[in-house]
């Protein structure tokens, strides 16, 4: 009986192959507590020392959104290659994303401190040059 049906077998080979998901890495979970994030195909290495970090006298909200309104003045940079990312241990990124490639660059981590500071790192994640405008846009939102 499968001999009839033999001509399906790569047809059905090309339909599973297509149902595979695609190998993502989530950022990584400093949590004790599990909760269910956005799961994002990323290059953010775990291991990567911040290029900057700098104390912010404003809560983790206040300052993201300041993060993110900078870059999009006093940077430049489009709204559709922003995207803004919860961690599981609570702290957020704005992340630079090409949303074409689907590639990364730049991003900053806000860490709440207490109830009305945080903290923001600055990362390279594999971009060789960073300008100094990158350094400044932190010093804006401290």
């Amino acid at each position: 009986m499968l001999k009839k049906y033999w001509f399906l077998f790569p047809l059905i080979g090309l339909i599973l192959s297509a149902c595979q998901t695609p190998r993502s890495r989530s950022i990584p979970n400093k949590s004790s507590k599990p909760k269910v994030t956005k799961t994002i195909s990323t290059r953010v290495p775990s291991n990567e020392a911040p290029l900057k970090i700098i104390p912010s006298k404003f809560n983790a909200r206040i300052a993201q959104n300041c993060i993110k309104n900078n870059m999009l003045t006093y940077l430049g940079i489009p709204p559709q290659f922003i995207e803004e990312v919860e961690l599981t241990d609570y702290s957020n990124i704005v992340i630079l994303r090409n949303p074409y490639s689907n590639s990364e660059g730049m991003y900053v981590r806000i860490v709440k401190v207490g109830s009305t500071n945080s903290v923001l790192e600055l990362y390279r994640n594999g971009i060789q040059f960073v300008s100094k405008l990158w350094y400044q846009l932190l010093d804006v939102c401290k």
